[in-house]
Formats: C-alpha cells, sequence, structure tokens
C-alpha cells in the first residue's frame, strides 16, 4: 500500500546532462544533498531518488516539486533571454559609439555653395570646348607611355585618405597621419568630407559620360571603372579632394606652397590620364573646391579644428628645428 502512494505522487523527469545542476540548485527546488560530482558540476542525489542512464541523468522528481522545478526553469530561461537582448543592446551601442567617433562631413551639399549656380555647364559635344576636352584626352593617352608618369595616375586613383596623407606628406614636410599629427589629420579629414560634398548636385543635374564610356575603352585604373560608369563626371570629385588639400596645408605652411599646390594640380591631371575625366570636369573641380572652402571658413566648427592644426603644426615644427 505504502509502495503504490510512493508510486502515484512521483514521476520520471529527464534533465540532459549539458543543462546539469549545481549543488545550490539542487537545493532550491527542494531536492536532497548531492552525493557525488559529474561533468559539468553535475551533481546526482541519493540513489533512492534517481537512477543513471548513458546520455541523461533521470531524476525521480516528486510531483509537488515539479511545479517548483518549472517555475525555476522558466525564470533561468528569461534570465537568459535578458542576458542575450542586454548583449544586443550593449552590441548595438558600441556600434553607434564607433561610427559617432569618425569624422563626419560639416555641411550637406544643400549648404554648400551649388556649381549649377555659378559655374558654366559641361560643354556641348559640338562646341570647341569640348574639342579641347578630346585633344586633352588624347594628350592623357600620350602621357601614359612614360611609366614613371603613368605609375603616378594609378596611385593619385586611390583617394582615400590614408593615400592622401601619404602623397601630400611628402610636400609638406612632416608624416601626415591619425597617430603623428591627430589635429591636421583630423581637420583635413573633415575638410576634404565636407568639400566633397559641393559636387554631388552638379553630378546628378548633368550626368556628364565619362570620357572612358564615351569612347567605349579602358582606363589605367580597371577598379573603379563599373562603379563610376554611370557617375556623373562634371566636375571632378578627386580633383575637388586633391585641390582642398593642396590649399588647407597650404595654410598651415604657406613656405612650402609651391611644392603642396603643384601636387594639388597633378593629382587633378592624373585624372584626365587615366580616362576617368574631361579637361573640363578637372577645371571645373578646381574651382568647386576654392568654393567649398570658403564656405568651411565661415563654420565655425572647422575654424577651431583649423586652429588646433595650426597650434600642432608650429609646435612640431619648433621641436624639430631643436
Amino acid at each position: 500500500m505504502i509502495e503504490e502512494k510512493k508510486k502515484a505522487s512521483c514521476e520520471f523527469f529527464s534533465v540532459p546532462v549539458d543543462v546539469g545542476f549545481t549543488t545550490r540548485k539542487m537545493r532550491d527546488i527542494g531536492v536532497g544533498k548531492p552525493r557525488a560530482h559529474f561533468p559539468h558540476q553535475t551533481f546526482m542525489p541519493t540513489k533512492s531518488l534517481c537512477r543513471l542512464s548513458v546520455k541523461e541523468y533521470h531524476y525521480k522528481v516528486p510531483a509537488s516539486l515539479q511545479e517548483r522545478l518549472g517555475i525555476y526553469m522558466g525564470r533561468s530561461i528569461i534570465g537568459t533571454m535578458k542576458r542575450i537582448v542586454c548583449a544586443i543592446f550593449l552590441f548595438v551601442g558600441l556600434s553607434l559609439v564607433a561610427v559617432a567617433q569618425e569624422p563626419q562631413p560639416l555641411l550637406s551639399p544643400a549648404q554648400m555653395p551649388n556649381p549649377v549656380r555659378f559655374l558654366p555647364p559641361p560643354p556641348d559635344t559640338l562646341s570647341a570646348a569640348f574639342a579641347y576636352d578630346q585633344a586633352q584626352y588624347r594628350w592623357g593617352k600620350e602621357q601614359r607611355r612614360d611609366s614613371v608618369r603613368c605609375a603616378q595616375a594609378v596611385v593619385d586613383a586611390d583617394w582615400t585618405i590614408e593615400n592622401v596623407c601619404r602623397l601630400f606628406s611628402v610636400p609638406f614636410g612632416m608624416t601626415i597621419s591619425k597617430e603623428a599629427t591627430p589635429a591636421i589629420y583630423r581637420m583635413l579629414y573633415v575638410g576634404l568630407i565636407s568639400a566633397d560634398a559641393v559636387g554631388k548636385l552638379p553630378k546628378n543635374h548633368y550626368r556628364r559620360t565619362r570620357p572612358y564610356v564615351y569612347y567605349g575603352e579602358p582606363t589605367i585604373y580597371p577598379p573603379d571603372e563599373e562603379e563610376l560608369r554611370h557617375n556623373g563626371s562634371y566636375p571632378s570629385g578627386h580633383t575637388i579632394e586633391g585641390w582642398s588639400a593642396a590649399l588647407l596645408l597650404t595654410e598651415l605652411n604657406p613656405d612650402s606652397a609651391d611644392a603642396i599646390l603643384a601636387l594639388g594640380y597633378r593629382y587633378g591631371e592624373s585624372r584626365v590620364i587615366a580616362g576617368y575625366h574631361w579637361q573640363s570636369d578637372v577645371d571645373a573641380g578646381r574651382l568647386a573646391a576654392s568654393a567649398a572652402l570658403a564656405r568651411l571658413h565661415a563654420d565655425r566648427r572647422f575654424m577651431r579644428l583649423l586652429k588646433k592644426a595650426h597650434r600642432e603644426y608650429h609646435c612640431l615644427s619648433a621641436r624639430a628645428r631643436r
């Protein structure tokens, strides 16, 4: 009679090995003291309450405790879900902080001078100006025969901030990098990505065909061909960047102005040699860059960056002369 009552009040309850209970958990649900250690800090109750199989520990848990066990496991699942959600929010938060630390343009294209209003449109294909563009395209192809100049045009095609800093460090007379000159680097980075906005409106407005697409010929820098095939040619974005960099760095180091500006000019001509731009695109790019920097000089945030860059340059220059 006693045996039947025990059978009626108990059921088998299986717990996988990798879920196992610690001593504290066993006591929380009311199961007797642990007897021996098992993998994963899993403990086995007394012989009278359990039996062991190959893959699982089978606990013979009194029915009165199964409800409490279910509540405990439910709380564990909820706690796990909370930790997962917190981890996701933490990851997203750190990602946003990382993005926020990257320099951002100070002005939108709408806040910049609009070249559509102050520059002439790209030359008509029947005009003398376009005939000059075609002549310059042929000149650029001739320049490719000079292996040194051709190789330089390929290097100039990379318009990442790291490449621009590396190129202009030579005439500037000082290594420009995030580590060596953080204030100059940040001023230049913010200035270039802000100036780049001045070319977006005319590019979208005119949608001028690039010379390599017009003639159906390859460039000397194939990686960009597909990406720029449907991107407007007028004005040249590379030229805006190169001429902006030259003007900004000349402000910091006017003694090296000739060499810095010569590099800025060459940077734009490389786009004609590469086959990505007409000469009129490059000419318009220099004018657009000048207008963009004039607008940036009216922005207090940029002027603070420029002031810090000035201070850093003078400090490093004085240290180098000692």
